[in-house]
């Protein structure tokens, strides 16, 4: 008798997630807002993708001696593509040297 209600219990678990999954599928595809595991969303679709770039393979100048006193040198990390202006660097500086 308990495998027997064991086996409904299962039944009815199974027919109410059924149930559940069809009313939601019907219900998302109503106002399109389902998405389908392992398919890109199109802001994904349309999401920038990843530059990696290796340490030193970008070139290292010396500052400017408008903007530094000594010896300063500018290793630049990163350039955003076109139409961005963002830029990344740092800046070691030889002993005693500072920002003018």
């Amino acid at each position: 008798m308990r495998v027997l209600a064991a086996a409904v219990m299962s039944l009815s678990a199974v027919l109410s997630v059924s149930l559940f999954t069809s009313v939601f599928i019907q219900e998302s595809l109503a106002n399109g807002s389902l998405v389908l595991a392992g398919l890109p969303s199109a802001a994904e679709a349309n999401a920038p993708s990843l530059t990696i770039t290796r340490s030193g393979s970008i070139l290292s100048g010396k500052a400017p001696a408008d903007h530094f006193t000594g010896s300063a040198w500018i290793d630049r990390r990163f350039q955003a593509p076109t139409p961005a202006r963002g830029a990344g660097a740092s800046v070691p500086f030889e002993l005693g040297a500072r920002t003018a």
